[in-house]
């Protein structure tokens, strides 16, 4: 399975771009470890989690080639829950996905939500 990597980080919270990056697609590349590789990369920087997907620049790239079937990937994994997604973003993004079959691959997140590999399980 081909997977787009999607991250992100808020300057906000002071925290370093470069190694919050690495964190992220370092959790990615252990979750999808077995089952494909990452071979597409999007991430946000200095972009609030508030923010929706459409507004963030390299989330709405992402979703941009949903519709693409030539996209060259397959899913879509996220380093952590609580980077990608805020509030009802998830409910918002996850029939999107769905209708274009792609799978969202992510570790349990503070939502409880875990979606390896189907987007709509809950533990």
């Amino acid at each position: 399975m081909r997977f787009a990597f999607y991250g992100r980080v808020s300057t906000e919270d002071w925290q370093d771009p470069v190694t919050s990056r690495a964190r992220q697609r370092e959790q990615a590349e252990a979750l999808v470890r077995g089952h494909g590789s990452i071979v597409a990369e999007f991430f946000d920087e200095g972009q609030s989690r508030t923010v929706a997907w459409g507004r963030r620049p390299q989330a709405a790239a992402l979703v941009a080639q949903l519709a693409d079937v030539c996209r060259g990937w397959d899913a879509i994994v996220a380093g952590e829950y609580e980077r990608a997604f805020y509030g009802s973003q998830y409910a918002c993004m996850a029939p999107l996905f769905e209708h274009y079959g792609v799978q969202l691959w992510m570790p349990e997140g503070a939502a409880g939500w875990t979606s390896r590999p189907s987007m709509t399980s809950r533990r």
